[in-house]
């Protein structure tokens, strides 16, 4: 079983079910981009081409990802150079 690691004030099963808009995913199931509502969707695309590269699929969205696109919706302050 993964375990997702924890991230003081961040609630991963409430922010998937907010940004998906979906009760019955897994947990600890990878979660596709397909799944975000469009404003999320639009975000992770950003992050994954121009703040975050990867070089694996774009299409899987990662907890940084998630956590990155809530702070964009919720407008909080997000610092990188750590």
């Amino acid at each position: 079983m993964k375990i997702i690691p924890t991230i003081e004030g961040f609630v991963y099963d409430d922010v998937i079910i907010m940004h998906t808009c979906r009760h019955d995913f897994v947990l600890a199931a990878k979660i596709k981009s397909q799944y975000l509502m469009l404003k999320s969707r639009l975000l992770h695309r950003i992050i994954t081409h121009d703040i975050l590269p990867k070089n694996r699929h774009y299409d899987e969205v990662t907890l940084i990802d998630m956590r990155l696109i809530d702070c964009m919706i919720r407008r909080k302050l997000i610092n990188l150079s750590t």
